[in-house]
Parts: structure tokens; C-alpha cells; sequence
């Protein structure tokens, strides 16, 4: 079964708004969806199996800045590298956009999340207190700078 990883847009946003009930306490609804891609510069990858979506990623690019919004892939498609392919493919953007800065929240007790973020060189940079809801928690906010070449 091939994962395909492409760009998504608002045709998404059903598939979208039940994996993000399936994944997070604090799901978007599809309301909070259509306003994040109703901004021009708000975009999203798509994972697919078999034509099926099985993981997501929300970002946004303002050149030089970029936040990443939510990743996520159904509990069952977990352990497959689907995280791993969709940070591939959302820092390939961002190179090409001209990014050098992208920032990102995490909950501080997301393990999996931060040894992902971790892996494709974000480092923790800050903390928001009691920034989550539904559990109330803590958020560790990252960053990963492109070094610029300087020979």
C-alpha cells in the first residue's frame, strides 16, 4: 500500500475534521478548517493510502517565517513513517519558499511529537504556560533555523 503525500486545500477539510476528532482532545472543527484555508498563506499535505486520507499537515508560509499548525495520522496508520514523510515534504516548501525560520507548539507530555520535531532540527526555544486546553497543559515551543552556507 503506496502513501501518497500531495498538497491539500478546503475539499480536504471533511477528511481533515475526522482525523482531527480521531487524534486530538482539542480537535478544529470544520468551521475552525475553512478559516485556516481561507488564508491565502495557510496551506496543507495530505497523506493517502488507497485514495484515503490517513494523516495531515497544517502549516502556514509567510517567507522568511513559517508555523506548523497540527501533524497528525489515524491512530491505526501510527509507526508507518507517515509523520517522517509529511516533515519531508513540508520542509521541501519551505525551502523553496524561502524560509529560514519555522516555529511550532507542543504539548510538553507529546513525546512522539518532540522526538519528531526534534529529528528534522527543531530545538526548543521557549514555554507557554497552561497554553492547551482539554487536558490544560503546558506548550514547548520550537524553532529550526536554515543556516545560511557562509563559504
Amino acid at each position: 500500500m503506496e502513501l501518497r503525500i500531495r498538497e491539500g486545500g478546503a475539499s480536504d477539510i471533511a477528511a481533515i475534521a475526522e482525523m482531527e476528532a480521531a487524534v486530538f482532545s482539542d480537535a478544529w472543527s470544520e468551521n475552525a478548517l475553512s478559516l485556516h484555508f481561507a488564508a491565502e498563506h495557510n496551506r496543507v499535505l495530505v497523506a493517502e493510502r488507497e485514495g484515503a486520507a490517513v494523516g495531515y499537515l497544517l502549516f502556514s508560509v509567510l517567507p522568511p517565517e513559517s508555523e506548523l499548525y497540527r501533524v497528525a495520522c489515524l491512530p491505526d496508520s501510527r509507526q508507518c513513517g507517515i509523520g517522517a514523510r509529511l516533515m519531508t515534504a513540508y520542509l521541501a516548501i519551505l525551502a523553496e519558499s524561502g524560509v529560514s525560520d519555522a516555529f511550532l507548539e507542543v504539548r510538553e507530555s507529546n513525546e512522539a511529537a518532540i522526538s519528531l520535531y526534534e529529528k528534522y532540527g527543531y530545538t526548543k526555544v521557549g514555554c507557554r504556560k497552561n497554553y492547551y486546553r482539554c487536558p490544560t497543559e503546558n506548550a514547548c515551543v520550537y524553532r529550526r533555523t536554515e543556516k545560511e552556507d557562509l563559504c
